[in-house]
């Protein structure tokens, strides 16, 4: 509530995710902010990586060929860390068109819970898979391209490319090569990365942060995943 009596032109504001466990909380802080005219952004820091924008040029210029399928395994809760891969995905591959909820399978905390769900997204359908954070954390992507596959593993500390190619003792019959080729990434400097991002706007020149509305698509997405399916 302070903020909004401050007196001083605030020049933008960067929050932590996802905003609110609340989805109507939410609205209400985004809506508040955007009548008072202040950026807001919120930290989901894998869009300001060279390695998830050298993708999302990938598929934008369709380099990477459609359709598009993938899963992605994430633990310790749809909040903590699926949000994370549900804006990244939503980044790479348009709109939400459709939600599943696939089976609910426990509440973590207080406020979070794991789900096992399906996006269909503009340009393709991921299914989400969560497993036990008590066992070992596990957080990674797998996209199943026309043309080949994108590999993001170990929270995107690794990203991979590998093409399709032709067996070469089964006649017509197509496999993926051995060996992979590397998307370079600068995931150890995440944080320098957004700072990066917020320097870039308030010079006006091209950024990449998760804007309000993009935060907000977010968490109605895990809304409905949780609450709603």
């Amino acid at each position: 509530k302070n903020i909004f009596n401050l007196k001083i032109k605030l020049k933008l504001i960067i929050c932590e995710k996802p905003i609110s466990y609340s989805l109507n909380d939410s609205k209400y802080i985004c809506n508040s902010l955007s009548k008072l005219d202040i950026p807001l952004f919120f930290n989901y820091m894998r869009r300001s990586d060279p390695g998830v924008l050298e993708i999302k040029r990938r598929i934008d210029e369709e380099i990477i060929k459609q359709p598009i399928k993938g899963i992605c395994c994430y633990s310790k809760g749809i909040y903590n860390n699926a949000s994370h891969f549900i804006n990244l995905l939503e980044y790479w591959l348009g709109n939400p068109k459709k939600i599943i909820t696939i089976s609910h399978n426990r509440k973590i905390s207080e406020n979070d819970f794991e789900s096992d769900f399906k996006i269909y997204f503009e340009k393709g359908s991921i299914i989400f898979s969560s497993l036990f954070e008590e066992n070992f954390s596990y957080n990674s992507i797998e996209l199943f391209c026309s043309n080949g596959i994108i590999e993001y593993f170990k929270k995107g500390d690794k990203i991979n490319w590998r093409d399709i190619i032709l067996d070469k003792d089964f006649k017509d019959y197509k496999i993926l090569e051995p060996s992979e080729k590397e998307i370079k990434h600068k995931m150890n400097v995440s944080q320098k990365n957004v700072v990066n991002e917020i320097y870039n706007f308030l010079e006006s020149k091209s950024y990449n942060l998760c804007n309000y509305k993009s935060a907000l698509s977010t968490s109605s997405i895990i809304s409905k995943v949780v609450y709603e399916n």
